[in-house]
């Protein structure tokens, strides 16, 4: 089996893959497809006249995606590292203990929180016309209610650090233009951030413990 890329609009890159690799839905990378072939065939698995159908699809934008199958894969993402944070990690980090385990899950789970907040930011502010911005901002705000719904706080804590981000907020123009119904979902999201941030460390820590027991 080979899997077939893009890497420039001119250039088709072809690897073999290893026969016993799995989970190739979940391996399949942006703008590639997989093909059977022979080994003794020399054909090209994808001609050039192909090149621009490939590099189409490699093109995803926010917009063409489903907010509540968004937020639910947000939700599996944040779960499958979550599940393999160890209890001692929660305990040397709220107490800055050095064991030899350490809280390497733990840290790669606030990373995470960082990426989502992050790739909010990017995703708005790489749009150039402001009606698209508003889209990108009211499609946010949407992911946001459905991981409250699904008691997803750790996206819908990073999705409104993205919106509230100073390079977002200043975009009084962009702002300005998103619907008041918006503007309501997202102050109340704020509004629980800001409630769950007020919490003594140690009822923070119960919280998580028990919102994902709930999930």
């Amino acid at each position: 089996m080979l899997q077939v890329s893009c890497p420039t609009s001119t250039h088709i890159k072809q690897t073999r893959l290893p026969p016993t690799l799995d989970s190739l839905a979940e391996r399949l990378p942006l703008g590639s497809r997989y093909y059977i072939k022979k080994q003794d065939s020399s054909s090209p698995c994808l001609p050039d006249d192909g090149i621009p159908d490939l590099l189409k699809e490699s093109e995803v934008s926010i917009l063409n995606l489903n907010p509540t199958q968004l937020a639910y894969q947000l939700t599996l993402e944040d779960y499958v590292i979550f599940r393999q944070i160890e209890a001692t990690e929660y305990i040397d980090d709220l107490f800055g203990l050095k064991s030899s385990y350490g809280t390497p899950n733990l840290t790669q789970f606030s990373q995470l929180v960082n990426k989502e907040t992050f790739w909010v930011v990017n995703e708005i502010l790489k749009e150039p016309n402001v009606s698209r911005r508003v889209s990108v901002i009211k499609r946010f705000v949407k992911i946001t209610n459905v991981c409250k719904e699904i008691r997803n706080f750790n996206s819908m804590f990073s999705i409104i650090s993205g919106l509230g981000h100073g390079a977002v907020a200043r975009l009084k123009g962009t702002w300005e233009k998103v619907p008041n119904k918006y503007l309501k979902v997202f102050n109340v999201s704020q509004m629980i951030i800001e409630i769950l941030r007020s919490l003594p460390l140690l009822i923070k820590l119960k919280y998580v413990f028990i919102k994902w027991i709930i999930f």
